[in-house]
This record gives C-alpha cells, structure tokens and sequence, in this order.
C-alpha cells in the first residue's frame, strides 16, 4: 500500500511540474535573464549586503543600479535604432529607383580599382543589392515586433531580477538542500554554472557591445547614416568569428568611397583599425579573466541556433546553454571516471 501511495505521489507531482513548466514558459527569457544578469553582479551584490543591512531596500539599489548604468543606455540606443529602421525601411519601400543608381557607382568603383577581383564571380551588385532591399522590406516588420516583445521581457526582467538579488543567496541554499546530488557537487556545479554565466555576459556580449557602440560613435563621427542602426547591427556581428565587426566596416568605407567622401573614409577605416580592432586584446583579459572560454566557431553557431529557437534572447541564451553543457559534461565525467570533488 505504501508503494502505491509513493508511486502515486511522484507521478502526480510530475504532472504538477510538467504543468507548471507550462505556466512558467513565456515567462522563461525574464527568469534567465534575470538569473544570468544576479550571477553576473554576484560581488556588486554583496557588497550592497555589507553596505545596506536592509536585503529588499540593497535589492532596489541593485535594480536601479542596472536600469541607470546599463538598461537605459541600451534601451536608449535601441529606441534610436528603432527609429533609424523604421526610417530607413521607409526609405527603401518608397525610393527603390535610387537603388540601381548607388549600386552602379559601385560597381563602377569596383571595375575601376579591382578590375578583374570579381570578375570569376561574374558579380552583379544591383542584383545582390535589390534582393537584399527586398528581404529587408519583407522582414523588417517581424524584427520590430520582436524588439517590442524583447521590451517587454526586459521589464519583468526587473521585477525577477529584485527577488533574486534579494532572495539569491536562499534560493542558492535551497537548490542545495533539495538536489539528489551531494551537497559538494551541487557546490561544484554551481559554481562552474556561474563561471559559464560570467564568461558568457562579460566575454562574448559585453565586449560585442563596446565594439558595436564605438562602431556606431565611429559612424556618426565620419557622417556614415543611421550610425545607431548600423552600431546595432555591428554589436552582433562582432560575435561571428574572425571578421566581427569588419562585415558592418568594410561597407560603410565603400559606402563613403563610393559618395566621394575619400577622407572620411580613411578616417573611418583608421578607427575600425585602432578604437575597435584593439577592444579584445586590451578589453576582453580583464573582462572574462580565467572564466570558461568558447570556441568562436561554437559562439557563432550558439548565437545563430539561440536566435533561431529563442528569438532576440537567443544571443544569451545560445552562449549561456554551452557554456553551461561545457561546464557539467567536465563535472559528469570527472564523477564517471571516479574522480571526486576533492582530487579534481
């Protein structure tokens, strides 16, 4: 009789998880961004402890600590790349017959300075240029609403993240006390989860960010249009291995060579060179330090997959999720091989 009872009261609380799995889904980008966002400040947040006795009102300081520092700006930039889009998607629906024009003097450029460069590819840039016009038209309205819903997640965001900064240290304690682990491996994995979280939002997002902002500042400075777009844009592909963010350079130079704008041009070549080619080398040390380092083939693809799964909050959740995978796989074949917490 006992057996039953117990076998009943474990299949029930499944249904009851796998229930409240489905409650909790559209609110899972909030809960781990928020979680990522607490790992990251874990120091800023005790300190707050030791400074203010008082958790819930060291917890708001937090809160508006992060809304000042490190939301509005963002959300300020994003405000403002939102308006340049939404300009320039009008631009492009409504002015299409300027398009041949400005491809021409490219190419014309190109047959001028690179003569037989593309000439294998037999390259048509008029007609690259309109199915890129046209795809962006297509898809820009879905990308607006994404970054409306991306708003919204930020905003309960804030609201986890007060409970966490509050609560994180009790919640911590009761993962611990209630995991079938040992409490040591819990200790273990914690730990190595948190490491994965700081090189993921210090590493890879954190500097994709600072070169995507000195791009856009870049292209305001040498009179590139809509550098809050383009520095947005510049942000993500400063996480693609290899060329980041020269894939937003190298056509805004052209863009400037072709508009007769030689000077700027260099200038804006001088700058990508210097001001964001150095932000790894000189930056990114001090930032991640010894964390837990990704491959950046495996960043791109985790961003890439991430996106395509997750939407907007993809570019986190794509490098948080390997790094994550990374750091347990480590712990689960050190305790299969017979290591133990001790001797690893």
């Amino acid at each position: 009789m006992r057996t039953d009872q117990n076998r009943f009261l474990f299949w029930f609380l499944m249904s009851l998880f796998v229930v409240a799995v489905f409650i909790l889904k559209p609110f899972f980008g909030s809960l781990v961004l928020a979680g990522a966002v607490a790992v990251a400040l874990a120091p800023v947040t005790a300190w707050m402890h030791r400074v203010v006795p008082i958790r819930g009102f060291a917890a708001l300081l937090n809160v508006l600590g992060v809304v000042v520092l490190i939301l509005t700006p963002i959300l300020t930039l994003g405000t403002l790349a939102l308006d340049q889009a939404t300009t320039l998607y009008i631009t492009l629906a409504t002015q299409t017959d300027d398009i041949p024009r400005i491809t021409q003097a490219l190419q014309q450029t190109i047959d001028t300075f690179l003569p037989d460069t593309f000439a294998f590819a037999n390259l048509d840039i008029t007609s690259w240029a309109t199915t890129v016009v046209r795809f962006a038209v297509t898809n820009i309205g879905a990308l607006l609403s994404s970054l409306l819903q991306g708003v919204a997640t930020f905003a309960l965001m804030l609201l986890v993240l007060y409970y966490f900064f509050k609560d994180g240290t009790a919640l911590r304690a009761f993962i611990v006390r209630h995991s079938p682990l040992t409490d040591a491996y819990d200790e273990r994995v914690l730990t190595r989860v948190g490491v994965a979280v700081n090189a993921v939002m210090r590493g890879s997002l954190l500097i994709a960010l600072v070169q995507g902002g000195i791009t856009g500042i870049g292209f305001l400075i040498f009179g590139v249009p809509n550098p809050a777009l383009w520095g947005s844009i510049a942000a993500v592909a400063a996480l693609v291995p290899t060329f980041g963010t020269t894939l937003v350079n190298i056509p805004a130079i052209a863009y400037l060579i072709v508009t007769g704008e030689t000077s700027a041009a260099f200038g804006l070549a001088l700058w990508a060179a210097v001001a964001v080619g150095m932000i790894d080398n000189l930056l990114g040390p001090k930032l991640v330090g010894q964390g837990t380092h990704l491959h950046p083939l495996v960043v791109l693809l985790s961003v890439l997959g991430g996106v395509s799964f997750f939407g907007p909050l993809g570019i986190l959740l794509g490098p948080l999720t390997f790094s994550t995978l990374f750091a347990v796989w480590d712990i689960y074949m050190e305790t299969r091989e017979g290591g133990t917490i001790e001797s690893a």
